[in-house]
């Protein structure tokens, strides 16, 4: 996942939420909506997504790569 890439947001457990302290609400977000990453944070155990459309930091995992 690179900035630019359009997602497609799966859904979101607590748990996938709260690891790594994302700042994004995932509430916000529709399962199955297509989203553009904006920029990606890398860290050891995950990686954190930033959207074009909302604010704050989500879970890499909440997320699949879709062809645009």
């Amino acid at each position: 996942m690179k900035p630019g890439d359009k997602v497609r947001f799966t859904g979101c457990s607590e748990d996938q939420d709260k690891w790594g302290n994302q700042t994004g609400n995932p509430k916000k977000l529709v399962i199955g909506a297509i989203y553009t990453i904006r920029s990606t944070e890398e860290h050891t155990w995950h990686t954190k997504v930033f959207l074009v459309e909302e604010d704050g930091s989500f879970n890499s995992v909440c997320f699949e790569e879709v062809d645009a």
